[in-house]
């Protein structure tokens, strides 16, 4: 596998992780890069002006920073700072793997997709769990 294809997956799977849109996987007439623009303007664009503002890029980066931080943390075995293809393989595997879990526990139509009421339970289910896991670590 080249290098450019490696810092796409770790794009793709940092943007997964911090999109809770990827998992709906809607389709759209925008294709895979507008889809996620718009996705990232819905996060990041705060003032709803249509552009980044200088702050709002610097938060866009600071997440995904944080992010692919916290993919290299989790896959880069050798702690080498770059995922062999071995640990590329891996990580979309796991990506795959809890894909899979969200769309069979909550894609409750069965269409391979989540509609908007679909998101909005896996939405809450997180936030759920985000909260029992900060409850437990205060404790």
């Amino acid at each position: 596998m080249s290098s450019t294809y490696g810092i796409r997956l770790v794009r793709l799977l940092a943007l997964s992780a911090l999109l809770v849109g990827t998992l709906q996987a809607e389709n759209t007439n925008q294709g895979p890069k507008g889809d996620r623009k718009a996705r990232m303007m819905k996060r990041f664009d705060i003032d709803g002006d249509g552009q980044l503002s200088e702050a709002e890029k610097k938060e866009a980066k600071a997440a995904h920073k944080k992010n692919k931080s916290r993919i290299m943390k989790r896959f880069d075995a050798d702690g080498n700072g770059k995922l062999s293809d071995a640990e590329k393989a891996v990580a979309k595997a796991k990506h795959q793997e809890r894909r899979n879990k969200v769309m069979k526990k909550f894609d409750a139509d069965g269409n391979g997709k989540l509609d908007p009421s679909e998101r909005e339970a896996h939405k809450k289910a997180r936030a759920e769990r985000r909260e029992r896991k900060r409850n437990l670590e205060d404790s």
